[in-house]
């Protein structure tokens, strides 16, 4: 065990997702300096509604992403489109127009659908709605940059236009809190202007300039990833939903102020995840290089370690929640004490199924992406919806954790069989 531990540390890729994870939880740590000053200032009903709104914002982002972003990864991540070459720079131009394209669409919708949106979530104004939707558009260019840049394995590019945009946060936010103007609508414009700054910057420092490509030149290049973003379409959105609608349906059937209670929780639970998050980015890119049976089998022995210690230490890190909720949102949130621990011991399992995930990159298993994701969607909807009338904020806890936790023996399952479909009759 010992011996497999010292020999995991000479791994390039464990060397490069432990950079990218360290800057990461830097960023991310501005990020949750952010929402414990906010969580200081704003009362719970107040938070509730801001995380409402933000959610509801991160979900609909995703559905202008329609997965090209893992497609676009994957694609890019490929040994022969080298960067600067004409192909790459279309393949870029392309994604980049389709995000602009998507965004508008998505847009147009939130308009259409704001009055009963409003209504659905328990809000008092359809402003908030209608602002998140416009905020919504930073958020979408954010991540296709911040994907640009992953691709080209710039991960402290991807580091720093986090920790930039999370700074932009704090500084704002101290700024409204000192000309006594903070409120939900002022955060929600500003988690939209944030990002779209530090999108600016990486386009900048990758010297991104889209190309002027003909209609037929877009779709022809795009028609490429179909393959792969029919199933990741459905994997990012019902992602998208794992990850935000317990938020959006504890606002639903219960209160704001409950909301309050649960966003702490999960913003907190949250912020531990980031290391979930950016080991998968790694991992993802570097995976889908490898070609032959033997780097997998050793892959394999570092994902089973990685897996075992993330359990291991979120197990560890729930026993410490009471002084987690005390100290970073303050004493007025002490009552999401059980949730948050039913919260991180299911972000233990995120980080268990993350180096296993990364397999399907390479053994060209799209699938496992779109069934994946329905799989946590649908469990953690009718679990939401059967739990959280009966046990209120701790149900939506209990959800989470039983939804991961069918994720992550689905995930074991699905790469034993898509591993011996790849190598089963080579051995």
């Amino acid at each position: 065990m010992l011996k497999s531990f010292l020999h995991l540390g000479k791994s390039p890729g464990l060397r490069s997702a432990t950079f990218t994870t360290i800057g990461n939880i830097f960023s991310t740590g501005l990020g949750a300096i952010a929402f414990i000053i906010i969580g200081r200032f704003l009362p719970p009903s107040d938070f509730g509604v801001f995380s409402t709104v933000f959610s509801l914002m991160l979900l609909v982002s995703k559905l202008g992403d329609l997965g090209s972003n893992v497609a676009l990864q994957r694609e890019l991540s490929q040994p022969h489109l080298i960067f600067g070459t004409t192909k790459r720079r279309i393949i870029e131009t392309s994604g980049f127009y389709l995000k602009i394209a998507l965004a508008l669409l998505v847009l147009l919708i939130g308009i259409i659908l704001g009055s009963p949106l409003t209504t659905w979530l328990n809000l008092e104004a359809q402003e908030y709605i209608i602002l998140g939707f416009f905020s919504m558009i930073g958020i979408i260019v954010y991540d296709y940059f911040s994907v640009l840049a992953q691709s080209y394995s710039r991960f402290g590019l991807s580091v720093l236009g986090s920790a930039i945009q999370s700074a932009i946060k704090i500084v704002v936010i101290l700024a409204l809190i000192f000309y006594r103007a903070l409120s939900p609508q002022a955060l929600i414009i500003l988690y939209g202007f944030a990002p779209l700054c530090a999108s600016v910057m990486i386009a900048y420092l990758l010297g991104f300039i889209p190309l002027k490509l003909e209609f037929s030149k877009v779709t022809h290049s795009l028609a490429k990833l179909t393959p792969t973003i029919r199933w990741t379409a459905l994997a990012t959105l019902s992602a998208a939903l794992a990850d935000n609608v317990d938020i959006l349906l504890v606002q639903s059937l219960l209160t704001s102020q409950e909301t309050g209670l649960y966003s702490a929780a999960a913003r907190i639970a949250g912020f531990v995840a980031v290391a979930s998050y950016s080991f998968g980015v790694v991992l993802n890119v570097r995976v889908a290089k490898y070609k032959t049976q033997e780097h997998l089998i050793k892959y394999l022995q570092k994902a089973t370690l990685i897996s075992s210690l993330a359990i291991l230490l979120l197990i560890i890190l729930a026993s410490f929640s009471h002084h987690l909720i005390f100290y970073s949102t303050g004493a007025s949130y002490l009552a999401a004490t059980s949730t948050l621990k039913l919260l991180l011991y299911s972000t233990g399992l995120l980080m268990a199924t993350t180096p296993f995930v990364a397999l399907f990159f390479t053994l060209n298993a799209p699938a496992y992406f779109g069934l994946s994701g329905v799989l946590m969607a649908v469990s953690l909807i009718a679990g939401d919806y059967f739990l959280i009338p009966l046990l209120g904020i701790e149900g939506a806890g209990f959800a989470k954790l039983i939804s991961r936790g069918l994720v992550f023996i689905f995930t074991l399952v699905f790469a034993y069989f898509s591993y011996q479909k790849e190598y089963g009759k080579k051995s």
